[in-house]
């Protein structure tokens, strides 16, 4: 009977985890900033990938609700997430190009329970 259980929750997570969206892949170039709005939905965050063509000054602005939201920023090679508090968040980078930056919106515990929904907006520059 455990295996029964054991099995059927094993396959059921697997059925959710390729539901997951792949996370979004931003390019900064110069030039005009990339705005990029959406809303976040249940126990998935939102991903964004952002990586440079070149050596340069990069920044990110984070915008979203304080009470329903949250945002973490992972780069490449750390395995700890930077974690941002009240929103408007400003975030400037020296971007290099094998560096990638891994930003992720995220509804708070709260939130996800009362099946709310996050709106925010990611702007690169």
């Amino acid at each position: 009977m455990r295996r029964i259980i054991l099995f059927t929750a094993l396959s059921l997570h697997a059925l959710t985890a390729d539901a997951r969206e792949a996370a979004t892949e931003i390019v900064v170039a110069g030039g005009a900033a990339q705005i990029f709005k959406s809303t976040v939905t249940g126990s998935d965050a939102k991903s964004f990938v952002i990586t440079s063509d070149a050596a340069r000054a990069v920044t990110l602005k984070f915008d979203a609700s304080n009470d329903i939201c949250g945002v973490e920023m992972q780069t490449t090679g750390q395995h700890d997430y930077a974690k941002y508090g009240q929103f408007p968040i400003t975030v400037p980078l020296a971007a290099m190009i094998n560096n990638s930056y891994k930003v992720s919106f995220f509804l708070t515990r709260s939130a996800w329970i009362g099946k709310q929904h996050c709106e925010f907006t990611l702007s690169v520059q």
